[in-house]
């Protein structure tokens, strides 16, 4: 049994629909082998700018692919209700949830827009949230 694993290995995911948080470093390059493998996927995070420009970078590297930028705050309750909201209009189901996105070691004590400490929630308690919010399409996939 090969125990090395590598991208190559994901296989066609060209009828899959997934979604990314984080735009950079490792959401940002999850993003890019899930589209690479035929994926369609949304990349959601809170800077449009950053977003926009992981997209344009992924579709520089694979032309026909199909990517997208969605905007969510993790540290804001409302934020992943509105992202929720907007991608139960647009998808029929999500085949792929990657729960990436985070914070590490703020300087100073800080709180989300709903008063919790900022690490713990958009570390934890939001990408429950969003789980929770994308959960009846979630469920809507035959292998999710």
């Amino acid at each position: 049994m090969d125990k090395k694993w590598t991208p190559n290995k994901i296989g066609d995911l060209g009828n899959k629909i997934a979604i990314v948080t984080g735009t950079g470093g490792i959401g940002y390059e999850v993003a890019l082998c899930l589209t690479k493998a035929g994926a369609k996927v949304i990349l959601a995070g809170r800077n449009p700018d950053k977003g926009d420009e992981a997209v344009q970078n992924i579709l520089s590297q694979v032309p026909n692919g199909q990517i997208s930028f969605g905007q969510i705050d993790l540290a804001s309750l409302t934020s992943i209700r509105q992202f929720c909201e907007n991608i139960e209009l647009t998808l029929d189901r999500i085949d792929i949830l990657v729960n990436n996105a985070g914070i590490m070691n703020p300087p100073t004590r800080k709180t989300t827009a709903d008063n919790f400490e900022l690490q713990t929630g958009t570390n934890y308690l939001g990408p429950f949230a969003l789980t929770a919010g994308l959960l009846p399409l979630l469920k809507k996939s035959q292998s999710a």
